[in-house]
């Protein structure tokens, strides 16, 4: 388990899938801000028939992506997922869902602290990068909080629904994450 400040990250179980499915799948809005595929009406039980335990993973060569449950106080707050890992470049990007509840208590930051030291110390990654909606000012702001830096816009590259916006993309590099974890240690 991953230990933040407000937060624990541990592995995502069959049930934590169902709960979000069914919170963030009916968010159509809200899963278009945070998601980098569009939304379709995708059944559960296609979800859920997809889905694997980590430990499925072990026989396999190294995987492109982990996710953990963001657990909150007891409560399953949301999910946080570094994906696109490429072991050769040392990267992978980064996505996150809090369930609505769960959203304005700065657990993104937190979160984003936690996988970040997983991305770094753990798989010893040198850059991990973060891209979101222009409008999604949230998710900029804990970005921002956790240390990342903003690279770059491309123009009306997200669709939101009602048009195009710009996407922001942030990135955090493995000296400049150890020089914030020397004054914030995660544990």
């Amino acid at each position: 388990m991953l230990h933040g400040e407000k937060i624990l990250l541990r592995p995502c179980t069959k049930d934590d899938a169902a709960v979000l499915y069914a919170e963030q799948r009916a968010d159509v809005s809200g899963f278009m801000l945070s998601s980098s595929v569009p939304w379709f009406p995708v059944p559960l039980e296609t979800v859920l028939e997809g889905w694997e335990p980590v430990d499925a993973h072990h026989s396999k060569p190294l995987p492109k992506s982990a996710t953990f449950a963001i657990e909150h106080e007891g409560e399953l707050a949301g999910s946080i997922t570094l994906w696109d890992i490429d072991y050769h470049h040392r990267n992978g990007e980064i996505g996150i869902g809090l369930r609505e509840s769960f959203r304005g208590k700065g657990l993104s930051i937190d979160a984003l602290k936690v996988l970040c030291h997983y991305a770094f110390y753990v798989l010893g990654l040198h850059r991990v990068r973060l891209v979101t909606g222009a409008r999604n000012v949230p998710m900029q702001k804990a970005a921002l909080a956790a240390g990342f830096t903003e690279e770059g816009r491309h123009r009306e590259a997200w669709w939101e629904g009602d048009g195009f916006a710009d996407d922001v993309h942030y990135g955090l590099l493995d000296h400049e994450w150890r020089t914030l974890s020397a004054q914030q240690r995660v544990r």
